[in-house]
């Protein structure tokens, strides 16, 4: 199918804006009645009006009690206006318990609910359906008393119950557009608390959950307080409405929403006991309610202009969260999570078809770009702006905040803000809002006259002009010793040169990560050495064994040659030396780069389960050279006798689940008792977790690993979250056949997100075997099929592993386009359509 491409070059002010609403939700069984009066008033130079709309049952239109002589057609009513204001009076019926797609009114379960980001709101009644139409909304909800939780945007203004019906009344002070709306709607219980503001003003927080997880959202509360407090803290931002509210909802496309006053939380990113959430799941919710909550300013008070600067909230409030878990645990652990992160799933996506900027120049479903470019890319792009202002960052967005407080901007909006606060020419900066790709900087030194000449080039696939890059600098001498302090460089040409003193030999680049580029510093195993045992900077401590792992990984791939085994395995045995100092950096020393950055760093086609099966050998070759190192450690790194999550705890269970992962893959013959007593003495879901996987790595423990998911699903099979994990374990490492025999079992379902993600999400980017093998594109495609015609906006998520067919040898890369052509053939969403014609383009 063919869909109409949407261009920024075309964007033009709103014709009409709405500047109040007034809605009245009558909810039913099987019928849900909105009424809506949106006061209308002339923005442009036509009479015309058109309201968005979609798979709405329109009752009545009406102006001033006057029936509207209106036509419908391709999703849009449209009459002319009497007058150049006006109040325009609709009543429409939607019926949301058949809304599989979850984008507008839907039912979960027994609870209805919302999300209306970007364009679900046209679901719900006839609307100017653009984030750049901002009003004041009036909210009443109508149901049957038996709903005792009718929830909406801002403060309550009433409750009543009257003749078996609950009609309360919300409102919102704050203009917002219509991708923020929420209502819930069920009988649910509170979790209540109390934050005051650095004012002194109260704020109720509320958590609103179904019973059965009622005690599970106590560090959920901690988590909102400490946002508020550091949202207080670091950029000045106070709470503006009288209470907070938080839902957990089961079935939900994304992990949380941040309507306003109203956010809305998939149960995986809200509800964390030891029993239900690992280490790295309470970080999680911690960090997704930061990031929420900090949308209360950075995406809600100040949103954006039309869906191609979606980047402008969501990449400034990716930062702000990524700022907030730095603060509150490991700076130097977070960042080298996120990088890798975007080394893995971003910088792929930078080379693949669906590659676009961070600020997109045209799509033709927006569902499709929220993306790890417009989000984890974008957060980098506002991470080096803070780079580059410093100090001055702080000021530049409190000017940005107070400026546009109330209105829909852009991204060049909020970088003229930052352009106040600096003396760089920040027009060079804005290019990395404007071209797609990963940029390359080639780094080469040679002796001066002056000491030593490093000559910085910059390239970028498509680019002709060059960006501003700010990198972090610092130079060495030849026993690895700081000669100087960190410099920040920041290249504006093509090529740079600069001298460093005579003393220099090594410089240590782009530290902390200080620009997300493809670093090409041709450096000797010597001096990758020194970097990962003595450099200052602990994000290039750590990426110099990343590059010495990578360099074996592409020797082994290319020509069978294992001979740098050694000289990682002993870079890494003192690391485990250290091992007790910080475990948690430890543990990210010690883990393997996932496969994908290994095919990002070879030209041409891949062969993606060679490349699997090389990263395997090299995980049992450095068990076995390492497993000296590792015996004697693990006796101090048992179960904490009461357990915390986060903290050196979790350092060390995580560093345990590294080291017992590599005797696993060595099939040591102590791996299998270690595993399996850790697993029957476990408190937490972390080393429940932690055991299983490790179980499942290795030829002498996976004799355990049937028992222990038998008495995993046993004890937890009433628990959704934990059926997910116990789905997800046997996709990463199951056949093809178990994996099919998983698709059939009673649990799963391809209607909630959560469920279908548990076993297509580990299957298709984790478990290359069952993916890459023989039938492997066909069932996955097969499955993604029935998604498609449930929820289109999920199913063109999880087919996007098979869209890198062109970076695939054959026969994998025909195998794996005529599932795309077959897809291509059945697929009637324009989600599906538009990224299946990019993936069979690129080839």
């Amino acid at each position: 199918m063919s869909n109409p491409i949407i261009k920024l070059s075309d964007y033009q002010p709103p014709a009409w804006l709405i500047s109040q609403v007034e809605l009245t939700f009558v909810i039913n069984e099987n019928r849900t009645e909105v009424a809506s009066q949106l006061h209308l008033k002339k923005n442009g130079d036509t009479q015309q009006v058109e309201l968005d709309g979609e798979g709405l049952e329109t009752l009545d239109v009406r102006i001033s009690d006057q029936a509207v002589d209106y036509q419908i057609q391709d999703g849009r009513l449209s009459f002319t206006a009497p007058d150049d204001s006006f109040v325009l009076s609709t009543r429409v019926a939607i019926v949301p318990e058949e809304n599989t797609f979850l984008e507008g009114l839907y039912k979960s379960q027994d609870m209805y609910c919302t999300q209306c980001e970007a364009e679900g709101f046209r679901r719900i009644t006839w609307f100017i359906d653009r984030p750049d139409v901002l009003s004041i909304w009036s909210v009443t909800i109508d149901a049957p008393v038996a709903l005792s939780t009718l929830l909406s945007n801002g403060n309550k203004i009433s409750e009543q119950t009257q003749a078996g019906r609950r009609l309360v009344e919300w409102k919102d002070p704050h203009p917002k557009p219509s991708y923020l709306f929420a209502l819930v709607a069920g009988n649910l219980v509170c979790r209540p608390d109390v934050f005051e503001t650095q004012s002194g003003k109260l704020v109720d927080i509320k958590v609103y959950t179904r019973s059965s997880d009622a005690t599970k959202v106590d560090f959920a509360i901690e988590s909102i307080k400490a946002a508020m407090r550091w949202d207080e803290s670091r950029f000045g931002r106070e709470y503006d409405l009288d209470v907070f509210n938080v839902v957990a909802v089961s079935d939900f496309n994304m992990g949380a929403m941040e309507n306003k006053g109203l956010n809305i939380f998939n149960t995986s990113c809200v509800l964390a006991t030891p029993d239900v959430a690992t280490d790295a799941a309470y970080e999680r919710v911690e960090a997704i309610i930061g990031h929420e909550y900090f949308h209360n300013w950075s995406g809600n008070r100040v949103t954006c202009r039309d869906w191609f600067q979606l980047s402008l909230k969501e990449g400034f409030t990716v930062y702000r969260d990524a700022e907030f878990t730095s603060d509150l645990h490991s700076r130097a652990v977070k960042r080298i999570q996120d990088v890798s992160f975007l080394r893995t799933h971003q910088f792929a996506e930078d080379a693949g078809p669906t590659r676009h900027p961070v600020r997109p120049s045209e799509y033709e479903e927006i569902s499709n770009f929220y993306t790890v470019t417009v989000y984890e890319k974008g957060a980098e792009v506002v991470g080096m702006l803070a780079t580059l202002l410093g100090d001055n960052f702080r000021a530049a967005s409190d000017q940005y905040f107070d400026t546009f407080d109330g209105q829909a901007v852009t991204c060049d909006d909020f970088v003229a803000c930052m352009q106040g606060h600096t003396d760089r020419d920040l027009s060079l900066f804005k290019r990395w809002y404007e071209f797609a790709g990963t940029p390359k900087v080639k780094v080469t030194t040679k002796r001066s006259d002056q000491g030593l000449r490093a000559t910085f080039t910059q390239s970028l696939e498509g680019c002709d002009v060059p960006l501003m890059i700010p990198l972090r600098v610092r130079p060495y001498d030849d026993q690895g010793q700081p000669t100087d302090e960190a410099q920040l460089l920041v290249l504006e040409s093509f090529e740079t040169q600069v001298e460093f003193a005579a003393s220099c030999s090594l410089l240590s680049v782009n530290e902390g990560f200080s620009a997300p580029i493809l670093l090409e510093y041709d450096l000797s195993d010597e001096q990758l050495l020194k970097m990962a045992e003595q450099c200052e900077d602990p994000f290039n401590q750590w990426d110099a064994v990343q590059t010495l792992v990578k360099q074996l990984w592409l020797d082994a791939y290319h020509e069978d040659d294992w001979s740098g085994v050694e000289l990682v395995a002993g870079v890494l045995g003192k690391s485990l030396s250290r091992g007790f100092e910080d475990p948690a950096f430890t543990a990210e020393i010690l883990s393997l780069p996932d496969s994908a950055q290994i095919m990002g760093l070879i030209d041409g086609a891949v062969d993606p389960l060679k490349l699997d099966q090389v990263g395997k050998q090299l995980h049992r070759y450095l068990g076995e050279k390492l497993s000296v190192h590792i015996h004697p450690l693990m006796a101090h790194l048992g179960a904490a006798p009461l357990y915390e999550p986060g903290g050196k705890q979790a350092g060390r269970r995580r560093l345990w689940q590294v080291l017992v992962g590599y005797l696993a893959a060595a099939a040591d013959s102590a791996a299998g008792d270690m595993i399996s007593r850790r697993f029957v003495g476990a408190d937490n879901l972390t080393d429940r977790m932690a055991s299983i996987h490790a179980a499942a790595k290795g030829a002498q423990t996976i004799q355990y690993l049937d028992s222990m998911l038998q008495v995993f699903y046993q004890d937890w099979q009433d628990e959704p979250l934990l059926v997910d994990q116990w789905f997800q374990v046997q996709a990463c490492y199951g056949n093809l056949a178990d994996i099919q025999s998983l698709l059939q079992h009673s649990d799963y379902s391809l209607s909630n997100p959560n469920r279908a993600r548990s076993v297509l999400g580990p299957w298709a980017r984790m478990n290359a075997e069952a993916f890459h093998g023989d039938g492997g594109y066909e069932a996955f495609a097969e499955v993604i099929d029935q998604i498609e015609s449930i929820n289109p906006q999920i199913a063109a998520r999880l087919v996007l592993p098979l869209t890198q067919l062109a970076r695939w040898t054959e026969p994998y890369q025909s195998r794996a386009r005529s599932s795309l052509l077959a897809l291509q053939g059945q697929c009637n969403s324009k989600d599906m359509a538009e990224i299946l014609g990019k993936a069979l383009d690129s080839i």
